[in-house]
């Protein structure tokens, strides 16, 4: 019997240990992960190393060889500004043809969020014009001017800035890290053209769905798959809610207030409604312009929302009684 060398062993454990810890973020068990409504999150940015089987993701560690692999469509990842120090803070930036590669970027048990998982999440956190500040990271020392992020539901989001592709080059926009978040989705609509979601430094508490370049580098987040059954039967649309409400004012500070109040004295608040309803609301700062009011203020409507979370709504209509 031919005898194996402790030293053979030794370097036999080492390569299987190498190889774990190679594999490591891969693991669902080493996800943290938040549960908001009846979704789950991965709360870091996706910073995987390989597809789902094994198979390596190939790194970009220049612009020029970035560039030469999205000519080619191939799927790959950087990081901002190829600085490796970032990773664990943003973890990494893909290319949409690793989003959609048919070996899986998520780890076994995930997916990359899609469209209809942002915006489940988007309204449940009061839509595009709120949500943003109440999904973005609260740490002062991740997004610049961090002031009214909230990070209402520990959705943590992180801006890892963007890498684009445009005119047959890329570029990073300037400064675009800690101003800047920007991750994929796994829809498409056209050939060269994906949907990202897009969040921006306070003041801005609005989140963006817009389509990018395939060749782009944004980061991703992912949500867990939910079992056959309970998808067949999980409630899809929100539960909405009519009442007659008395509309009270519209007044600009630093964000928007739109304040109504139903028949039980409950106030609530939609932001800026200038351009989002059929009527003439007008929103003045801190009701300035020599004591300008609004002229439907008093006045009665018929008002649908939906329950987002505590005491948080989103406005789906507006008519007359």
């Amino acid at each position: 019997m031919k005898k194996v060398s402790s030293l053979s062993v030794s370097i036999i454990l080492l390569c299987i240990a190498l190889s774990c810890n190679g594999d490591k973020d891969q693991l669902s068990a080493e996800i943290r992960t938040i549960d908001i409504g009846n979704q789950t999150w991965g709360v870091e940015n996706l910073n995987v190393f390989s597809f789902q089987n094994g198979d390596s993701i190939p790194q970009a560690k220049d612009i020029n060889e970035a560039f030469e692999w999205s000519l080619e469509k191939k799927p790959f990842w950087c990081y901002y500004n190829f600085d490796d120090s970032l990773a664990k803070t943003y973890g990494k930036l893909y290319n949409w043809y690793a989003v959609n590669d048919s070996r899986g970027l998520a780890p076994k048990g995930w997916k990359v969020a899609s469209k209809n998982d942002w915006e489940t999440l988007i309204n449940y956190a009061c839509g595009v014009y709120s949500a943003g500040n109440k999904l973005k990271s609260d740490d002062p020392d991740l997004w610049l001017n961090f002031n009214g992020n909230s990070n209402d539901f520990g959705f943590s989001a992180k801006p890892g800035g963007i890498l684009r592709f445009d005119d047959q080059s890329f570029y990073f926009f300037d400064g675009t890290l800690r101003r800047l978040g920007a991750w994929w989705t796994k829809d498409s609509n056209i050939e060269d053209n994906a949907f990202g979601v897009i969040m921006r430094t306070s003041p801005s508490s609005e989140i963006e769905i817009k389509e990018e370049q395939k060749q782009s580098l944004l980061s991703v987040k992912i949500i867990k798959e939910k079992p056959i059954r309970e998808q067949k039967f999980q409630q899809t649309k929100p539960l909405e809610i009519t009442k007659i409400m008395t509309y009270k004012s519209c007044e600009c500070h630093d964000l928007c207030f739109s304040e109504f109040v139903d028949e039980n004295g409950k106030e609530y608040n939609f932001g800026d409604l200038t351009d989002r309803t059929p009527f003439n609301f007008q929103c003045y700062p801190n009701n300035a312009e020599g004591g300008v009011t609004d002229r439907l203020c008093g006045q009665k409507f018929k008002v649908t929302v939906v329950h987002v979370y505590q005491d948080d709504y989103e406005l789906i209509s507006i008519s007359r009684p």
